[in-house]
């Protein structure tokens, strides 16, 4: 009887012992190693800012028009030019990224040249300064990396604001069967911004600097759409489509999160 009075003790003293224990650990659990401790999530290490320079050559114009006389230009030019653009972005895989940009293009020349005879008694001329500035949305495939160098192709799709301005228009009669001879000039132009669908195809190499900063040189196609100038007193419209330029491009970016 003795010994089933001690068990029993002794079996009660361990329950209470352990509910005790547990109670404990309840309230104050231990603290977490580095075995126990959940993996911190980091988010938004993928953005970076973007700036580059290029040049731009301009595309002869496809299709020029002056319409004064309802006659497509038989001579169109374009000057190069140089542009000026940045933008921000954001990785979401190795190989797959996309940003936003907006670049500017500096003033370039505009000439067109028509003529009602074929050049032997008259020479109409037009000509000013176009200038032109984009937003594009631009997802890029990052080919794989080597020794730092990361090839990349991509493309882009916004809108363009073309602007002319400093707008000339004259006739030159060179005989007296278009009027006095020498240079008469038309009618008043008045600039105009013509906003307009672009888009664009690009390639290139990104060389890694360190400290986040990488080196961007690429190439670039970009189709502006339409620039139009608007006579004054009336709705015509001298305009050239299809604006197209290959630009070389060297820009800098920098992961914000490095």
């Amino acid at each position: 009887m003795g010994t089933l009075k001690a068990f029993t003790v002794a079996t009660v003293i361990a329950a209470s012992g352990g509910s005790s224990a547990f109670a404990a650990d309840m309230l104050f659990p231990p603290p977490m190693t580095e075995a126990t401790r959940p993996g911190l999530v980091e988010l938004g290490t993928g953005w970076y800012l973007r700036g580059d320079l290029g040049y731009v050559d301009y595309v002869k114009p496809k299709d020029g028009r002056n319409s004064i006389i309802n006659e497509a230009f038989d001579k169109t030019k374009l000057d190069d030019s140089w542009s000026a653009g940045a933008g921000f972005g954001y990785k979401f895989l190795n190989w797959l990224r996309a940003d936003v940009t907006v670049d500017h293009r500096f003033a370039s020349n505009f000439e067109g040249t028509t003529s009602l005879s074929e050049y032997v008694s008259d020479s109409r001329h037009e000509g000013g300064k176009l200038d032109s500035t984009t937003g594009l949305a631009n997802l890029y495939i990052d080919v794989g990396t080597w020794l730092g160098v990361t090839p990349y192709v991509g493309a882009g799709v916004g809108v363009a604001m073309n602007h002319l301005q400093d707008y000339t228009a004259r006739v030159t009669c060179l005989t007296a069967a278009c009027g006095p001879v020498g240079d008469q000039p038309l009618v008043q132009v008045h600039p105009r911004r013509t906003y307009d669908l672009a888009w664009a195809l690009m390639g290139g190499v990104a060389v890694d600097l360190g400290a986040g900063f990488q080196v961007d040189a690429g190439y670039r196609y970009v189709n502006l759409g339409e620039a139009r100038i608007r006579f004054a007193g009336s709705d015509d419209a001298t305009r050239s489509k299809d604006i197209e330029a290959h630009e070389v491009r060297l820009g800098l970016r920098y992961m914000i999160d490095n």
